[in-house]
C-alpha cells in the first residue's frame, strides 16, 4: 500500500496534467458498460446494540425482544439500530430499530426517502458491529 506522500504526489501529477476528468470518465465507464448507474441516494448502516445474553436475572430469562445474529464467525445478542443517511449532505434522515436477527435489507422501505424511494436507485448497504 502506498503511503500518504506517494498518493498525494500522484494526485498532484494528475492535476498538473489535467488528467483527473479523463481518469474519472474511464473509471465510470466500467459500471456503465455493465448497466450500473452511480448516483446519490441513501447510505444505510446497521449498528448492533448489545444486550446481556445471560439468564441470571430476577425473571431467569432473556429479553424476548432481543435476538442473536452472526457476522463472520462472531455471534452477537441484542438489537439493531438501522440508520439512513443522505449520501450528499451526510445528514441522518431516518432511524429505526429491530431485533439483531433482522437483515438490513428488510428495513430499507423505512429508511429510504425522497428520490431514493421513487427512482429505484439502489442504496449502499454497509454493516458492522459496534
Amino acid at each position: 500500500m502506498p503511503d500518504e506522500t506517494t498518493i498525494l504526489n500522484f494526485r498532484h501529477l494528475l492535476e498538473a496534467n489535467d488528467l483527473c476528468g479523463e481518469m474519472l470518465k474511464v473509471v465510470n465507464h466500467y459500471p456503465a458498460s455493465k448497466g450500473l448507474r452511480i448516483a446519490t441516494g441513501t447510505i444505510v448502516d446497521a449498528t448492533i446494540i448489545a444486550a446481556p445474553g445471560s439468564t441470571k436475572n430476577a425473571k431467569k430469562e432473556r429479553d424476548p425482544q432481543m435476538h442473536q445474529t452472526r457476522q463472520g464467525n462472531q455471534y452477537y445478542f441484542g438489537a439493531k439500530a438501522h440508520i439512513g443517511v443522505d449520501s450528499k449532505s451526510g445528514v441522518v434522515h431516518s432511524v429505526c430499530t429491530s431485533a439483531a436477527s433482522v437483515h438490513d435489507k428488510h428495513m430499507l422501505p423505512d429508511l429510504l426517502h425522497g428520490e431514493g424511494k421513487r427512482s429505484g436507485v439502489m442504496p449502499v448497504i454497509r454493516g458492522r458491529p459496534r
